[in-house]
């Protein structure tokens, strides 16, 4: 007969190994103040004042975005940074509209390019504006407020700003420049008028879109000043 050798199991073993004793971490502020529902438990109505302007919208709205998010929770916890009942938050309101809008399609669901009740892979939650001054304006809020796929979806607006967003800067700003460095330059030649009338026609004949009014403008001789503040002859006699 074989002899068998028999010890202690395995379980009898991990029974005699000290447990490290599991410690409970509190739950962070967030959490107690937003755990809302949409239109559910939890969601209630508020009240924002942005830069003088109120502007009315869910606690759930505001959940879904980190920056606004963290300027509820400071009011809350600070009187001071309330007016009248409304969060005060030190932004301009001109593009604050369509930051709002933006959220709330978001949270819902809901795109301009959606089908069938069906996101698209790069979804536009707002209807952008044409101005291209609005358009640099909404891109700073998009940046501040963190809304990194409304920042992407303003760098394609068109072919240009899309090269000019490689520079990490505002590229309506950017392209602005562009514009206006090259009329400087191109107006220091003889026959630079002439030359700004061809160049302006020929970028807006291979591109398919229209040249944005403020872009436009980096081409009017009749905006052209020299150091002096006085209206550049060239410019003049070249339009005349």
């Amino acid at each position: 007969k074989k002899s068998t050798i028999t010890g202690p199991s395995i379980n009898s073993i991990l029974e005699t190994v000290p447990r490290i004793p599991q410690v409970k971490t509190p739950s962070s502020p967030s959490s107690s103040l937003f755990s809302a529902i949409r239109h559910g438990k939890g969601d209630a109505v508020l009240t924002l004042n942005v830069g003088g302007t109120e502007f009315t919208t869910l606690r759930s709205t505001i959940e879904s975005n980190p920056v606004l998010r963290k300027c509820v929770q400071g009011a809350q916890t600070n009187g001071e940074l309330t007016r009248g009942g409304a969060v005060f938050i030190d932004r301009d309101p001109k593009s604050f509209g369509l930051i709002l809008a933006y959220l709330r399609n978001r949270v819902d669901g809901v795109s301009y390019n959606s089908k069938y009740g069906k996101l698209s892979h790069s979804p536009h939650y707002i209807k952008l504006p044409e101005d291209t001054q609005l358009l640099s304006d909404l891109f700073v809020e998009a940046r501040h407020f963190q809304l990194y796929e409304l920042e992407k979806h303003l760098c394609k607006q068109t072919l240009l700003t899309s090269i000019a967003s490689i520079t990490g800067g505002n590229p309506f700003d950017t392209m602005h420049s562009w514009f206006k460095t090259a009329r400087g330059t191109l107006l220091g030649f003889a026959g630079g008028g002439s030359i700004l009338m061809t160049m302006q026609n020929g970028v807006e004949s291979l591109l398919p879109f229209k040249l944005p009014a403020f872009l436009r403008a980096g081409f009017d001789l009749k905006e052209a000043e020299n150091s002096d503040g006085e209206t550049n002859e060239l410019g003049t006699a070249a339009v005349a």
